[in-house]
């Protein structure tokens, strides 16, 4: 993950990091909190076949990205 994001830097420095993620995928959230990806509270509501899914956006600052 670091990597990747570091990779994304090199083609632009101004990137903002930001994913979508279900709310209730247990595992992926703390994966992406251990990279440095918070929950900014905005969540995104659809149906799919009768079914909710709720997304959670999670963000991280380009400042808090090692050099």
């Amino acid at each position: 993950m670091k990597t990747s994001l570091q990779a994304i830097l090199g083609f632009n420095i101004n990137a903002n990091f930001c994913l979508w993620v279900l709310e209730d995928n247990a595992p992926a959230i703390p994966f992406y909190k251990k990279f440095g990806f918070v929950c900014n509270g905005e969540k995104s509501e659809e149906y799919y076949k009768d079914m909710q899914i709720v997304d959670i956006k999670m963000i991280r600052k380009i400042s808090d990205l090692p050099s």
